[in-house]
């Protein structure tokens, strides 16, 4: 008789019982008897940490944590606004630069300090918010600072706010720029805005240049005037609402055609929140004088009006502790006299203007030119 091979007859045998197990598992989960693992799917990251992002179609407001703290622009220390204001105002889809006014609009106040204020954001404003910076009655904001120190401001602009005729100062704020919103938590994103400003100084001490003679007949002579103001206060800062020379001549002695502005504190031109460094040349934007075609009147910086309750229109220059009590006022002056011993007064004028929006009383100093 042949052998019977037994070790592998029964590893045939086991296989044969492993499928048709295998049929039996399988055929009892395709009928329902038997059921088997659920495989779950990995899950998408959320924009919280407990709660899904909504549904398409829908939006789920959220709130916005934010605080302000005051620091005096030099000195970097903290100051005391009088009278000051933060506040916000939705957007509702609008960009800061298309806003004329925000006079009449809703806001809510943000407090000082350490406890946040929350401002509940709405699908309408679409990532942006409009901030209204009120330093007060004693103090000017700066704008280029304040923009420096704040990543999230996309831009400042002079508007009216509270008053129908009173521009104020607004940043615009771009929420992404604080981070992705968490709808599970409150608040979801939060902010310190760092406000920089300068106290006012509206008392300067104007220097008196001595009158210049023998400056004879030749047509075109350069002539040059400095003037200088003093007793500027520390960590302050002065804002010319305007400057202009004037003079007393009834024929064509000189003609004036810029003046320079030294000030080591720096400068800036408030109505387009732009710095114009410790140097700037500032050309003639407009002149008057007689029926007779004679100059006597040219108007410089920082505007083209003489505006009251309108900081938004000043020159801001500032001093800190570490700069020289200065700043100096050149003006260039082309002279045309025709007769010796002609002389012509060139008369420098200027008006500050308050952090009140008071314009202050006009100040001037006359230099006589003699030919």
């Amino acid at each position: 008789m042949a052998k019977v091979d037994r070790s592998r007859s029964g590893i045939a045998g086991l296989a044969t019982i492993i499928v048709i197990a295998l049929f039996v598992v399988l055929g009892a989960a395709i009928f329902g008897f038997i059921k088997l693992p659920s495989i779950t799917p990995p899950t998408q990251t959320t924009i919280g940490p407990s709660q899904a992002p909504p549904a398409p179609g829908t939006f789920i407001n959220y709130n916005l944590g934010v605080i302000f703290q005051s620091r005096n622009s030099f000195s970097g220390g903290t100051e005391n606004p009088q009278s000051g204001a933060i506040t916000a105002y939705h957007s509702n889809g609008r960009r800061l630069v298309n806003v004329p006014t925000l006079f009449g609009e809703q806001s809510v106040a943000i407090a000082a300090g350490t406890t946040a204020t929350n401002i509940a954001i709405n699908k309408e404003d679409n990532d942006f918010l409009f901030i209204r910076i009120d330093t007060g009655s004693n103090i000017y904001p700066d704008p280029t600072k304040i923009l420096a120190s704040n990543p999230a401001f996309t831009g400042v602009k002079w508007v009216p706010t509270t008053t129908a005729s009173t521009n104020q100062l607004v940043a615009e704020l771009q929420l992404s720029k604080l981070g992705l919103v968490n709808y599970a938590i409150s608040p979801p994103l939060s902010t310190i805005m760092l406000i920089s400003m300068i106290g006012q100084d509206t008392s300067l001490t104007l220097s008196s240049p001595a009158d210049q003679s023998t400056i004879g007949l030749t047509s075109g002579t350069d002539v040059y005037i400095t003037w200088e103001f003093t007793a500027l206060a520390s960590n302050n800062g002065s804002n010319f609402a305007r400057i202009w020379i004037t003079s007393n001549q009834t024929a064509a002695d000189f003609d004036v055609l810029d003046i320079t502005i030294s000030a080591p504190g720096g400068q800036q031109v408030m109505k387009t929140n732009s710095y114009g460094g410790t140097s700037s040349i500032y050309p003639v934007r407009a002149t008057a004088g007689t029926s007779s075609g004679v100059t006597q009147f040219w108007r410089f910086a920082p505007t083209d009006r003489d505006a009251a309750a309108d900081i938004g229109d000043g020159l801001l220059i500032g001093r800190s502790a570490s700069h020289a009590d200065s700043i100096q006022i050149r003006a260039h002056l082309k002279t045309t006299f025709t007769s010796s011993l002609h002389g012509a007064t060139a008369v420098l004028n200027y008006r500050l203007i308050n952090a009140a929006n008071a314009l202050q009383a006009a100040a001037s100093d006359s230099v006589v030119l003699q030919a």
